[in-house]
């Protein structure tokens, strides 16, 4: 996987896609703990926010990161039903073209990968609940069709085009890492759903 994204833009990784307990990079995978700051290392971060109309705060609903082995592993676990759907729903919302012409450009401005719905196109500042997704090695940022934020009303969306195999995966990876109870799955706004 290196080879093929050796050509992309990299940027280190900005205050974002940082911890927020502490406010710094992430180190170790939530699934087997490898070390994702060996400069070799591929990995995904998440995260989840809730924002409050008329008050400059926001609250991280939930956040990791996960080497690619472990994303891929739980991406193929998930039912062959979901995965189509979520491929056509993905490859029919973003425009994967647009974001790989950002990557060409002189000034790179990183703040564009996230400064709207990747899927609706809703401005950040307009939402209320988003996720954000990140592709990292080492200390890096890459620049790709990633970074994207996804907004509720994406969010929701995708919700609806998974079924119950695979929200139970989801719900067995929230519980196993946040300590969240199954039956609470559906009160948690952000719904624990992670966009790997």
């Amino acid at each position: 996987m290196s080879d093929i994204h050796s050509h992309l833009p990299t940027t280190p990784i900005p205050h974002i896609f940082r911890s927020h307990e502490t406010g710094e990079l992430y180190t170790n995978c939530i699934e087997c703990f490898r070390s994702l700051l060996d400069s070799e290392t591929e990995y995904l971060i998440e995260k989840a926010f809730r924002t409050y109309p008329g008050f400059a705060i926001s609250d991280t609903v939930f956040e990791y990161a996960i080497c690619m082995s472990c994303a891929e592993e739980i991406t193929k676990s998930l039912s062959r039903e979901s995965r189509t759907r979520l491929e056509q729903y993905f490859s029919s919302g973003i425009n994967l073209q647009e974001r790989m012409k950002w990557t060409e450009e002189e000034n790179i401005d990183f703040g564009k990968w996230v400064a709207t719905c990747a899927i609706k196109g809703t401005r950040v500042e307009g939402l209320t609940e988003y996720q954000v997704v990140a592709h990292c090695k080492g200390d890096q940022l890459i620049l790709s069709v990633f970074p994207y934020l996804i907004g509720e009303e994406a969010l929701n969306e995708m919700g609806e085009l998974l079924s119950n195999e695979t929200l139970e995966i989801f719900d067995d990876f929230g519980g196993r890492h946040f300590g969240l109870p199954p039956e609470f799955s559906d009160k948690l706004r952000p719904r624990f759903m992670p966009v790997l």
